[in-house]
């Protein structure tokens, strides 16, 4: 009688340990954050959200070159050396101006990714 009641008592602890973990493991997911992942995440959502780095580089670097083809052309009689050196000027102030934009969002979103955050679903 003894060995029925051990075993007894055992049965109702297994089964109780079994509905509170499977209660527990069910209220909220696992999610594992790797820095891979959060540097993917977080490029995607800079890109997203500033636009990306290309993209202004690009942009600036033809604004320059228009301004500069006309600029030189009209006061220096080199209109593709006032290109030249426009585009020069266009693609550092793109990369300049873009940059620091790109980057603050970059370091706010791996921050949130790695520190186990709410994340905003941007695919």
């Amino acid at each position: 009688m003894r060995t029925f009641s051990r075993i007894l008592v055992a049965s109702a602890l297994s089964v109780g340990m079994i509905g509170a973990t499977t209660a527990t493991s069910s209220a909220s997911p696992l999610i594992v954050r790797s820095p891979t992942a959060c540097d993917s995440y977080a490029k995607d959502y800079a890109n997203l959200v500033a636009g990306h780095r290309g993209g202004r580089i690009l942009l600036g670097t033809l604004v320059g070159a228009g301004v500069g083809y006309f600029v030189g052309g009209s006061l220096f009689g080199n209109p593709l050396g006032g290109a030249a050196v426009g585009a020069g000027f266009g693609l550092a102030g793109g990369a300049l101006i873009g940059q620091p934009q790109w980057q603050a969002e970059y370091n706010n979103a791996y921050y949130a990714c790695i520190t186990g955050q709410p994340l905003p679903n941007i695919y």
